[in-house]
Order: structure tokens, then C-alpha cells, then sequence
């Protein structure tokens, strides 16, 4: 396997045994969410508020610029290998 792959493998693995050890203290993750994350989205989300269009078109616009990037370097490698 390649070291990214098992990278994400762990990644994985500790995401699991982390949901598995909070779910044994329900009181500690809800004050951390109340007090810390909650509060942190929702300045992000008052800040997201002010743009006078929805977040959702710049988030698509993204994707898409990302998938045609990846096309255009996609072909332009083939492109390279075919000539050689």
C-alpha cells in the first residue's frame, strides 16, 4: 500500500476510537460544543452571512474549477506521453 493510503487508514481508525471514547462522556463533548465549536461556527457563520451571495454558488465554483484543472492537467500529461 502506498503511505498515503495508510495514512487515511489511521486517520480513520483514530476517528473511530475517538467517537467510541466520547460516547462514554456525553457531558464533556457538550461542553465543548456549547463553549467552544458552537461558538466558533457561528462567528464563522455571521461572517458568512455578510456575502451578498449564497456560499453554496462560491463552493460549487470551486469544485468546478478544481475538476477542470484536473482535466486539463490530466490531458496535457497524456498529451506529453503520447509525443514521447
Amino acid at each position: 500500500m502506498h503511505r498515503k493510503s495508510l495514512a487515511w487508514i489511521g486517520l480513520g481508525v483514530i476517528a473511530i476510537l475517538i467517537r467510541w471514547i466520547l460516547g462514554y462522556f456525553p457531558n464533556l463533548v457538550e461542553f465543548f460544543y456549547t463553549r467552544g465549536i458552537f461558538l466558533a461556527l457561528r462567528k464563522l457563520l455571521d461572517v458568512i452571512n455578510l456575502l451578498p451571495i449564497p456560499l453554496i454558488y462560491l463552493v460549487l465554483v470551486t469544485v468546478l474549477g478544481y475538476m477542470v484543472i484536473g482535466v486539463v492537467r490530466f490531458f496535457r500529461k497524456n498529451n506529453r506521453s503520447d509525443k514521447k
